[in-house]
């Protein structure tokens, strides 16, 4: 094989894997390191308000948040309980938006 055709070769592959590799929207790209950490900071702020808050202590709520809003999921005992992880989340300093997809549970029946 000769030295040039090694070369494209290797070529072909490097942007191959240039092309499988680069983010899938501009908008991964357009994230700053600041904007993931005020996320990070509102989420950790959200889940620490759920946890020590007596009524929803118990609730298991995953929490993301993505430029500000916060969208919550997981199961809710009641529909008032919902309600109020909705209140709690949207009093933080830093929520722009809350995205409250959780489900209540429907009482078991004996």
């Amino acid at each position: 094989m000769s030295d040039d055709w090694m070369v494209e070769r290797q070529r072909f592959r490097l942007s191959a894997c240039a092309i499988c590799f680069r983010p899938h929207s501009s908008s991964m790209a357009e994230r700053t390191a600041g904007a993931k950490m005020d996320d990070a900071s509102v989420t950790a702020q959200v889940k620490t308000a759920l946890l020590t808050h007596r009524s929803t202590s118990s609730v298991s709520t995953k929490v993301t948040t993505r430029d500000g809003t916060v969208t919550l999921t997981g199961i809710a005992n009641n529909a008032a309980e919902k309600s109020l992880v909705t209140k709690l989340v949207s009093d933080i300093q830093g929520v722009t938006n809350v995205k409250n997809e959780m489900t209540v549970e429907v009482p078991k029946t004996k």
